[in-house]
């Protein structure tokens, strides 16, 4: 998940992507593959969405990088399989 939807879910009442795209005057569909990873914003969008979340415009890159998830172990761990040559 992206910080990006991790923001807009975590208002109070979460915010719909076709409520944050009207305040972006961007495309739901747009917001939905920005927070997939699916399409890379322009700086203007960028800085959109920033202020609409209170984000400095010199962070704003920070809603596109990924939120831990909390329930993923940090290290993958070791597999223990042997392997035949």
């Amino acid at each position: 998940m992206r910080l990006l939807q991790f923001a807009r879910t975590n208002q109070h009442p979460p915010l719909s992507q076709a409520n944050l795209a009207r305040m972006a005057r961007m495309r739901q569909q747009d917001i939905s593959l920005i927070e997939v990873g699916r399409l890379q914003p322009t700086i203007d969008q960028l800085h959109r969405l920033a202020r609409i979340f209170g984000v400095p415009t010199a962070k704003a890159e920070l809603l596109l990088s990924e939120v831990p998830d909390p329930l993923r172990p940090i290290v993958e761990p070791e597999s223990h399989e042997t392997v035949v040559a």
